[in-house]
């Protein structure tokens, strides 16, 4: 992925990146980052990576977490995401995963972000996600989800070539998700599905080391 291509689309597309989302998906996208916000612990260190304008902010915000760093690629996103923290408990940063090697938390929370990565890219990632997980970590996975309706499939290929044109992605259809949890070590516990399939919310944990 080329970072500085992908920054400068997502800040492009800052103003109207809700709106947009309304208008293709509905309400289905944000159901889909909610449901298990609830496994976060007022002790727990929190990593939300790529949160887009940053509206999840205060739902995460009402768990008191001791800690929440906010990494997004678009410095436009983050001036929005800066707008809806409630409190100051949250560290906004601009710049990829390479920016948390080495750092631990006990929730990482990945919305809508996965798809823009290759296979490749997201075993990588998902490696690095899992060294930076405390033993027992919680994954909070939400983004769009193979399906058999042709009419999903259809839309997400325009939602990708899209992505392909604006942010410079390279991805014609959704990685292998779950494929990349179960290689580096992850175990489901929950799934649920929103808009006949069109989007998910997964809960992994990070296996407890032997």
């Amino acid at each position: 992925m080329k970072t500085n291509r992908v920054a400068r689309g997502f800040d492009l597309l800052a103003p109207v990146y809700e709106l947009l989302l309304c208008l293709t998906v509905g309400k289905s996208v944000r159901k889909a980052q909610l449901p298990f916000l609830h496994v976060i612990k007022p002790e727990d260190k929190v990593l939300l990576f790529g949160g887009g304008t940053g509206w999840i902010l205060p739902f995460i915000e009402s768990h008191n977490p001791e800690s929440i760093v906010y990494l997004d690629l678009s410095s436009k996103m983050l001036k929005k995401a800066r707008k809806n923290a409630l409190g100051g408990n949250v560290e906004f940063r601009n710049g990829s995963y390479k920016d948390i090697i080495g750092q631990k938390f006990d929730v990482i929370i990945t919305p809508f972000v996965l798809d823009c990565f290759t296979e490749e890219e997201l075993n990588l990632l998902i490696g690095i996600f899992h060294e930076s997980l405390n033993d027992k970590g919680r994954f909070l996975f939400s983004d769009f989800s193979t399906s058999n309706s042709f009419i999903n499939s259809a839309f997400i290929w325009i939602l990708n070539l899209s992505s392909n044109i604006i942010c410079g992605t390279v991805n014609w259809r959704l990685p292998d998700f779950f494929e990349a949890f179960k290689k580096n070590d992850f175990d489901l516990i929950e799934r649920t599905c929103f808009n006949n399939g069109l989007t998910q919310s997964v809960l992994f944990v990070k296996k407890r080391c032997n």
